[in-house]
């Protein structure tokens, strides 16, 4: 919203439209700003693609008339981003999907659970971890058929199993209520991302769920982030700004 303004009040940006679309890029949370701008008689397009890190962000900003649209999205779809791993961390694969994410020093343990009297369940796979003043569940789920279709009420549902789960464990009612959702695209895996208000008592803290699917195989990742603290931030995009899908 702040490179919206910015755009608009730039000299000889007569008209400014835009709208803002939510994307992932390799894994790394993204926003892209489009515009259109009139400048004397012609109409321009001007786009911008935004990739957040830890601690920085990236822009691409590309500029061209209407008959050159098609340039600019050439531009934007060729982005991709390759991180070294920082010292002390290192990526690990939670079940058979082939997703995998960043961890600390040590690897998650991960808890793999056989259902052969269940009739749509197959086996789980989870691990879980905390973040400082946050959480991560990681949930594999292979069914016997085909694997639920990813839509945010089933992505709730799911998140509704966990916070009860994660209740138990805290000994205190979490709640979970949802605050915005969008499709992502990971490696060429789709999936979901849903936003939450977590409430615990009288405290709400942010909930964020990834949800991915191929065939018989559901891969989730659950993480809750105490946004008033900064190494619970920091925690939260290390986890969703290293999923991959794949070698």
């Amino acid at each position: 919203r702040q490179m919206l303004t910015i755009l608009q009040a730039w000299p000889k940006h007569e008209n400014v439209q835009g709208q803002i679309v939510k994307r992932i890029i390799n894994g790394l949370e993204a926003r892209l700003l489009l515009t259109t701008h009139k400048n004397g008689s012609f109409l321009n397009h001007r786009d911008m693609l935004l990739i957040y890190s830890y601690d920085r962000f990236w822009a691409i900003d590309a500029i061209a008339a209407e008959n050159e649209r098609n340039q600019i999205e050439r531009v934007i779809a060729s982005a991709a981003v390759r991180l070294p791993l920082a010292a002390g961390l290192q990526r690990q694969q939670i079940g058979s999907f082939g997703a995998s994410l960043v961890v600390g020093p040590k690897v998650l343990e991960i808890k793999r659970k056989e259902t052969p009297n269940d009739s749509l369940i197959l086996s789980n796979e989870m691990a879980s971890t905390s973040l400082g003043a946050g959480a991560l569940v990681v949930v594999e789920v292979s069914y016997k058929e085909d694997s639920p279709e990813l839509e945010p009420e089933v992505g709730m549902a799911a998140v509704g199993g966990l916070l009860n789960l994660l209740s138990d464990g805290a000994g205190v009612k979490l709640t979970g209520k949802l605050r915005d959702s969008f499709p992502i695209d990971i490696d060429g895996t789709e999936g979901w991302h849903l936003v939450l208000d977590v409430t615990a008592a009288s405290k709400t803290i942010q909930g964020d769920f990834v949800m991915l699917r191929a065939g018989k195989r559901w891969w989730t990742a659950f993480v809750m982030t105490d946004p008033g603290r900064e190494d619970s931030r920091l925690a939260r995009a290390q986890v969703l700004n290293t999923i991959r899908v794949g070698p």
